[in-house]
C-alpha cells in the first residue's frame, strides 16, 4: 500500500508488478491478509479484497468518519480496526460489524495473539491485551506495566512472546505469567531512532525491526541480541514483512523502494548474514525511460526495477 492510493500485487521470483489496485480515497495506511482474503484501508474506509480474484467483495466505514489507522485479521475471520479511541470488529463471514469497543487513548498498531488475545499498542505509550475467549460478549483487557515512555508504533508475536516497539527506541519483550503480561527482556535505544515495524521470524526465533532511520535489524527473540543489521534502504522502513519459511524478509520504505532479503544461517554461531535478492529501486536507465515518457506525456509499463 502506497500514497499513490493504490495497492500493488507483486510476483516476487519474476520481480514484476501483477496488478495494482486504485480506486482508494487517499494514501493506503494499512494492510492485512489471511489465506483467502486481504484487506487495504484508507481514511476512514476498509476494503475487503478476495486475494486469488483481487476483486473488492466488501467495504466498512468508521461510523465517526475518522481515519482507519491500523488493522488485523485473524485466523477466524475476524477483522478488527481502530479509529480514534475505538477498536471496530467485524466478521468477515457474515460480512457485517459485530461491535464497537472504547478505547483509553487512539491505538496505532495491532496483532492477534494465537486468536485468543487481540495486543494493541497506542498513544498514551501503552499496551493492552484483550481477551478474545468470550469476544463479542466480553470487553475485558489488561494493560501492561511498565509503558513504554513514547507512543508504541509496532507489535509481533513470537512462540508465544509479545515484542513492542517504540518512538522511545526501546523494543520490549513480553511473556503472560499466571498473574498476567509480564517484561522479559528490554533493549534500550534498539536502532537510535523509532521503531515504526516489528515482524516475527519463528522458524528462526527471530523477530525482524525496521526503524525510522532506515536501518532493519534481525534480533533473536529471547535475548534481542543483534544477529544483524541491513543498512541499505535511504528512508524510514514503514513495514516488514516475511515469507512463511522465513528465509525471505521483505522491507518497505520511505525512500519509495521495496527490498527483498534472504536470510543465511552462518556454519558457527547464531548470527545470520543477509543478501539483497530484488529492489524495486530505480536503474539508471528506468529512469532516464520515464523522465522521458514524462517529457512527452507519455505512459511506460512500470516493472519492479523501475517502480
Amino acid at each position: 500500500g502506497s500514497k499513490d492510493k493504490t495497492v500493488r500485487i507483486w510476483d516476487v521470483q519474476a520481480g514484476t508488478m501483477v496488478k495494482s489496485l486504485g480506486s482508494h480515497e487517499f494514501h493506503v495506511k494499512s494492510l492485512a491478509y489471511g489465506d483467502s482474503l486481504f484487506v487495504s484501508t484508507s481514511l476512514n474506509v476498509i476494503r475487503v479484497w478476495d486475494a486469488r480474484t483481487h476483486e473488492c467483495v466488501k467495504q466498512f466505514k468508521s461510523k465517526s468518519g475518522e481515519e482507519i489507522a491500523a488493522v488485523t485479521l485473524d485466523d477466524n475471520h475476524n477483522l478488527f480496526a481502530s479509529t480514534g479511541r475505538n477498536l471496530l470488529c467485524c466478521d468477515l463471514r457474515a460480512q457485517a460489524y459485530v461491535k464497537s469497543i472504547s478505547s483509553k487513548s487512539k491505538i496505532l498498531c495491532m496483532t492477534s495473539l494465537d486468536n485468543k488475545q487481540l495486543a494493541t499498542g497506542s498513544i498514551d505509550n501503552q499496551l493492552r491485551v484483550y481477551d478474545l475467549k468470550d469476544y463479542p460478549q466480553s470487553e475485558h483487557y489488561q494493560t501492561l506495566t511498565p509503558p513504554h515512555f513514547n507512543f508504541v508504533l509496532s507489535l509481533a508475536s513470537c512462540g508465544g512472546a509479545l515484542f513492542s516497539g517504540s518512538k522511545d527506541f526501546t523494543i520490549k519483550r513480553w511473556e503472560q505469567r499466571e498473574t498476567g503480561w509480564e517484561v522479559t527482556k528490554s533493549r534500550n535505544a534498539a536502532h537510535g531512532a523509532a521503531i515504526n515495524a516489528l515482524r516475527a521470524l519463528p522458524l528462526r526465533s527471530c523477530v525482524a525491526s525496521g526503524s525510522a532511520k532506515g536501518t532493519i535489524k534481525i534480533l533473536g527473540a529471547d535475548k534481542l541480541d543483534v544477529q544483524c543489521e541491513l543498512n541499505e534502504h535511504g528512508g524510514a522502513i514503514n513495514a516488514l514483512e516475511a515469507s512463511k519459511d522465513c528465509e525471505i524478509v521483505y522491507s518497505a520504505s520511505s525512500d519509495r523502494t521495496v527490498k527483498v532479503w534472504r536470510l543465511y544461517e552462518r556454519e558457527l554461531g547464531p548470527s545470520m548474514r543477509s543478501e539483497r535478492v530484488a529492489s524495486n529501486t530505480p536503474s539508471p536507465k528506468g529512469r532516464r525511460r520515464r523522465r522521458k515518457a514524462a517529457a512527452e506525456g507519455s505512459r511506460i509499463p512500470v516493472s519492479a526495477n523501475e517502480q
